[in-house]
């Protein structure tokens, strides 16, 4: 193949031949405006190469007959010559194609060609193209010498990594990229790299202990932008353990930083970490609000992945609130505008967020649905937590599918799994879950102390409302309408810091219900009780209307 290409090349005119060859360094396709640049003949037409049937047109661009033709051109190029057409190619494509132009500077063997991908993989990064940035990254990463160049396209590689849901290979990244730091700046950057992996697959105590290594650097050299990351990660860390004071004062540290450099989706972040702070806190009309301004910022800025993250957020304060059918629909539009910006984080947390308000619905098949969704892309991301979680409320749809047996299986599943990280974050509500499936009052007694306890301790403000509201359905089944008056008399306590839409409606349900069956059957009492059964009816909380049925038919 190479003779014959080689003979009908000697056919050629100079100028064609230089051409052909000039060609077979830009590819398969090329532009007429990048061969013209190569050569230096504005005026060229490939209208001979044409007509040899070497090349052929299409469109505004044309492309070799061949690839063997291609590549048999661009073996007859001496390697002097094919690297001054690289570097020419290179300086073509530095203005509107970073791959490319990164690319033929490794093809000429250029010193900074490593750099160039490097470059380019950050701007793949930019543009949300995450999987092609990786490729350049391990391009730029194949041949790097410096150990300045391996840190930084390291780091990067871990933060695609990140992005592209795969925190343990993201993990590794980081520690190649602690490997060859030179100074206390990159050692820094690298911990702080490792930890966000950890956190990602809940390894909490590890993720702490990395930042609080790196806390003294970043404050000894003046790393602002360091600081400003890793008391946001600071405050992400301490959310799960219910550690609310420590939550919010990461969180404001963040944004004081922020605030120094300059940075505004830094000061969005961080907005968003206080309305997380106020969720543990169970202030969930205040996290709605603050999490509801970080996402209006960002839209502003075009923050596209800090307002998805957040967004999500957003519908999980919603149920609290009881706009259940809000939170289900937007949870949906943000699963798909997550993937648009190829956020796995977010869209999982919005398919949770999915999975709950449809089970509060009593929408068990929506709640199938979106906990396969939660359960595959928990098990992909390695988010152990959000993998229990989706166990847990799985349990509950099969409870109500008369599965029973299913269903334990199911919670006590997630409940293990949660002993080993900690019960802080889903404990309580988990065992909310299990009082309402067993029928054993033994174990409901159990689990109702060890829930208190959990509560006792601190632990993360959502688990109090499905908690209580569940302890109030079991004593009202077993009608010890003291212990119904005791639970609700918790719930209510826990939100006096601050209005819970949740809290208002099954408090007053309790009590009416405790009322009524404890003689207090007066005229005035089956209003109220009529009113809680339209309430019910409008909040879509189909579930609690059947003990309000009982009452009013048993008069």
């Amino acid at each position: 193949v190479q003779s014959i290409v080689q003979a009908r090349l000697d056919r050629l005119p100079v100028a064609d031949k230089s051409a052909i060859q000039a060609a077979s360094v830009l590819g398969q396709r090329f532009s007429l405006a990048a061969l013209q640049r190569l050569i230096g003949d504005e005026e060229y037409d490939c209208a001979k190469l044409v007509g040899h049937q070497l090349i052929r047109e299409q469109g505004e661009d044309y492309f070799f007959a061949h690839a063997l033709v291609r590549d048999g051109v661009y073996s007859s190029l001496l390697r002097s010559r094919r690297n001054e057409l690289h570097l020419a190619a290179a300086e073509w494509f530095a203005s509107n194609d970073l791959p490319l132009q990164a690319e033929h500077l490794e093809f000429a063997g250029h010193k900074d060609a490593a750099q160039a991908y490097l470059k380019a993989a950050k701007a793949q990064k930019a543009a949300l193209r995450f999987e092609s940035a990786q490729r350049l990254a391990e391009r730029g990463l194949s041949i790097a010498e410096s150990s300045e160049m391996l840190f930084a396209l390291y780091c990067l590689l871990g933060e695609l990594l990140r992005e592209l849901g795969e925190p343990e290979e993201s993990i590794e990244a980081y520690q190649e990229a602690l490997s060859c730091c030179a100074d206390d700046t990159e050692k820094c950057n690298a911990l702080l790299g490792i930890a966000e992996g950890k956190r990602i697959v809940e390894r909490i105590d590890e993720a702490l202990d990395l930042v609080n290594q790196a806390k003294p650097i970043a404050e000894a050299n003046d790393l602002t932008e360091a600081l400003m990351r890793l008391h946001h990660l600071k405050g992400n860390l301490l959310f799960p353990k219910g550690d609310i004071a420590g939550c919010e004062a990461g969180h404001r540290q963040s944004i004081k930083y922020a605030k120094k450099i300059g940075s505004a989706e830094g000061e969005a972040i961080g907005l968003g970490g206080l309305g997380d702070a106020a969720y543990v806190a169970g202030r969930m009309q205040t996290s709605h609000d603050t999490l509801s301004r970080c996402v209006e910022i960002s839209r502003e800025n075009g923050y596209g992945r800090t307002e998805v993250a957040n967004a999500a957020q957003v519908c999980h304060a919603k149920i609290y609130l009881l706009e259940l059918r809000e939170a289900f629909d937007q949870s949906r539009k943000i699963i798909d505008a997550a993937r648009r910006v190829g956020h796995d984080r977010a869209e999982l947390n919005a398919a949770a967020a999915a999975l709950f308000s449809a089970v509060e619905l009593s929408d068990w098949s929506s709640a199938e649905t979106f906990c396969e969704h939660v359960l595959v892309l928990g098990e992909k991301l390695g988010s152990v937590r959000f993998s229990q979680e989706g166990m847990a409320f799985k349990g509950v749809y099969l409870n109500a599918l008369g599965r029973n047996r299913e269903a334990l299986a199911s919670i006590n599943q997630a409940i293990a799994g949660a002993r080993e990280l900690g019960m802080s974050f889903g404990g309580p509500r988990m065992l909310g879950h299990l009082i309402r499936a067993t029928k054993d009052t033994s174990a409901q007694d159990e689990a109702i102390a060890e829930a208190e306890e959990i509560i006792a301790g601190g632990c993360v403000g959502h688990n109090q409302p499905f908690f209580y509201r569940d302890a109030i359905e079991v004593m009202v089944q077993r009608q010890d309408w003291a212990q119904v008056q005791r639970h609700a008399d918790s719930l209510e306590a826990f939100s006096a810091q601050e209005r819970l839409p949740w809290s208002d409606f099954y408090v007053a349900r309790a009590r009416a219900l405790a009322s009524w069956n404890s003689g207090g059957r007066t005229a005035d009492s089956k209003t109220i009780l009529q009113k809680l059964r339209n309430d019910a009816l409008a909040f879509g909380l189909q579930s609690s209307i059947p003990a309000i049925d009982q009452a009013l038919n048993a008069d």
